[in-house]
């Protein structure tokens, strides 16, 4: 075997390599959902239309923890917040919903669909309580610490 076959058989080796190192992260994934700004505009609109329609009095949903009357009258603090571009958008959103004295009334999980300003709940997700809701706090804020 050559010296150039050994360079060749190498390069390969490490290119491969390095390729599936980058197809292994999820960041490459082409169509996936990726982490979205929690604290932008769209993510709050569609954070809010998800609690309106939670509030509504036609609305099946029920959560055991806690009851909405008027979506007015809470805060909606937007948890973790990830979206993916299909032909308009998928959010998947973890909302804590607090009462007027800022006391954690309950947090679920939602999906919603945007297809092209037109929003539809595609999935109601899982309940959590309020002290799961501070432990996801604390381990996103690790998490964007590490970034």
């Amino acid at each position: 075997m050559t010296i150039l076959n050994m360079k060749i058989i190498l390069f390969l080796i490490l290119f491969y390599t390095c390729l599936a190192n980058n197809l292994s992260h999820d960041k490459y994934i082409v169509g996936g959902y990726k982490n979205a700004d929690r604290h932008g505009d769209r993510i709050k609109e569609v954070a809010k239309f998800a609690v309106k329609t939670l509030s509504d009095s036609d609305s099946k949903v029920q959560y055991k923890g806690f009851n909405i009357q008027d979506s007015t009258q809470v805060d909606i603090s937007v948890i973790h917040a990830q979206q993916q571009v299909v032909a308009g958008v998928n959010y998947r959103l973890t909302l804590e919903i607090k009462d007027e004295d800022g006391e954690c009334m309950g947090v679920f999980d939602v999906d919603i669909y945007d297809r092209f300003g037109e929003l539809i709940i595609t999935s109601w997700g899982g309940e959590y309580s309020c002290e799961e809701a501070k432990a996801m706090k604390i381990q996103l804020k690790a998490a964007e610490n590490e970034d």
